[in-house]
């Protein structure tokens, strides 16, 4: 992924402007990730987004938390943050919490949650292929809804998106033996 995507992408997301996402990213190195997480540490509380569709939405969203300038919150808390997002989700609000998957800049669909866990539930293995087959062809995904549009979410999605982008260019590129 080339610096000018890296940056839109990271602007995109973080809904930051372009000059302050370049700035991130010169500050990690190029890292995505990373220069996603400073930007979210260097955000205040209040100036967080938070999206919702109803007021009972509003009302269910999980807290959000205040982290200082020093302080890194810790794999384990980001891991518990993301699944208490999607539990959440999935029981407050199973159809406008789902996942929509775009190609190309160009938006295929909006699967709701209360779907995926039917798959989950009825043909266990529909899912996660789905979802591989997907990342395998380039399709990106974003975690959507009241409880889903979590930031810490969607950042550890679009790291696992990047390698896979990453290797499918390697792959690519390989030349075949013989």
């Amino acid at each position: 992924m080339e610096r000018e995507e890296k940056i839109q992408r990271l602007a995109e997301r973080m809904k930051v402007t372009p000059e302050e996402a370049a700035r991130a990213l010169d500050e990690t190195g190029g890292d995505l990730l990373d220069a996603a997480l400073l930007l979210e540490r260097g955000r205040r509380a209040e100036e967080r987004v938070v999206h919702s569709h109803s007021t009972a939405a509003a009302a269910a969203q999980l807290p959000v938390p205040a982290e200082t300038a020093g302080e890194e919150a810790s794999t384990e808390a980001k891991a518990k943050e993301i699944a208490m997002a999607i539990l959440s989700g999935l029981v407050n609000h199973p159809i406008l919490n789902g996942v929509e998957l775009t190609h190309h800049g160009k938006r295929l669909t909006t699967i709701p949650g209360a779907i995926l866990l039917l798959l989950l539930v009825v043909r266990f293995w529909v899912a996660p292929v789905l979802f591989l087959v997907g990342l395998m062809v380039g399709w990106h995904f974003t975690w959507v809804g009241p409880q889903w549009n979590n930031d810490c979410l969607n950042t550890a999605w679009g790291w696992l998106e990047e390698k896979v982008a990453l290797w499918r260019e390697k792959m690519q590129n390989e030349k075949p033996h013989g």
